[in-house]
């Protein structure tokens, strides 16, 4: 699932022209702890965590 929705914002972000890069941080291996990032194109601002698992 966590493959998808990267896949998925990945794509929109390269579609859409976003100047934003969406960073997914995978967690400690074998516990569901994910969180995703959103860093503006300048690499100055970040925003997250986005989503939280």
């Amino acid at each position: 699932m966590k493959k998808i929705i990267t896949t998925i914002i990945f794509t929109l972000t390269i579609v859409l022209g976003n100047a934003r890069v969406f960073t997914l941080c995978e967690g400690n291996y074998g516990t569901p702890n994910a969180s995703l990032w959103s860093i503006n194109q300048n690499f100055d601002g970040v925003t997250g965590p986005i989503y939280w698992n």
